[in-house]
């Protein structure tokens, strides 16, 4: 995040993560070295640029893992996330680098490092189809859906692991983060509106920003 060290996957067998500015190779990890595949998708940096989530996948089966470097100690570190034959996606780090967030088919999970604990934190008959990180990983924008499949968007506090429903009917697409982190615009299904949600005004109510229909904005 603060443009610091690169990290590449070669061919699924190996991780280098490089410090541009001095071109030197701070880390080397070759798939030998951990006994599975590196997958060169779904990495994720912690807010810090120390700590880097990355998803491996068994030598002899379609089983997958999250493992993650701790950049300080150069150790890599397989945390107890259970294995899964899902890919792995939307992984992503609480501010404080003391979480990592995933989800593992359509279910959505935290991942303690202090305590090592594991927590759903959405009900298991729920279905989660996106998330969208807030810029500065205070945040996250969960779209779900029930067992009726109506659809709503949570924010997830990423460091109390607290949720609030803050958008009720269909959504398109990923919602999108202002750079301060405190607005979502997001895609209303079958309107073709853009609207945004203020999320410093518990009151507020979405703004609609554009209309597709007469091509008018709002600013």
């Amino acid at each position: 995040p603060n443009s610091q060290y690169v990290a590449s996957v070669k061919r699924s067998a190996r991780l280098i993560i490089v410090d541009p500015a001095t071109d030197t190779r701070i880390l080397n990890i070759e798939n030998s070295d951990i006994q599975r595949k590196i997958s060169d998708s779904q990495a994720s940096w912690s807010a810090d640029s120390q700590k880097l989530a990355f998803v491996v996948q068994s030598l002899s089966s379609s089983f997958k893992l999250i493992y993650y470097i701790d950049l300080a100690t150069k150790e890599v570190v397989k945390p107890p996330i259970p294995r899964s034959e899902n890919t792995f996606q939307s992984i992503g780090w609480s501010s404080d680098g003391s979480h990592i967030y995933y989800l593992d088919g359509n279910q959505f999970f935290s991942y303690n490092l202090q305590d090592e604990t594991v927590q759903m934190l959405v009900e298991e008959e729920e279905r989660v189809s996106r998330v969208s990180y807030a810029p500065d990983y205070s945040m996250a924008a969960i779209t779900k859906f029930d067992l009726e499949n109506n659809q709503q968007t949570h924010i997830v506090d990423l460091n109390t692991q607290q949720t609030k429903a803050v958008i009720n009917g269909r959504v398109r697409d990923r919602l999108a983060w202002s750079n301060d982190s405190r607005k979502i615009a997001y895609n209303v299904r079958n309107s073709g509106n853009i609207q945004v949600l203020d999320l410093d005004d518990p009151n507020s109510t979405p703004f609609v920003v554009y209309q597709l229909q007469n091509q008018e904005s709002f600013i």
